[in-house]
């Protein structure tokens, strides 16, 4: 029961809302004006977006560097 009177109500706000679109007797339709649109190409080009963050950075392995030789290690000639 409750479904039958939901789409009625349904149907009935449909009708209301397709007949309200339809210009009345007598009414001129107004013409559609054409309008121009100016756009523009995309600029390509590399952006560096930096921001600084408070964090620590840990590695995923630990290796120790050592010499292999009895001595000092002087350089160690390795960038992180």
């Amino acid at each position: 029961m409750k479904a039958a009177s939901v789409r009625f109500l349904l149907v009935a706000l449909l009708s209301l809302f397709a007949a309200s679109c339809v210009p009345r007797r007598g009414e001129k339709v107004e013409e559609e004006q054409v309008q121009k649109v100016v756009t523009t190409g995309a600029l390509v080009r590399d952006v560096t977006i930096t921001q600084p963050y408070v964090c620590q950075i840990h590695a995923q392995r630990h290796i120790n560097i050592c010499a292999l030789e009895i001595g000092y290690l002087e350089r160690i000639k390795i960038k992180e």
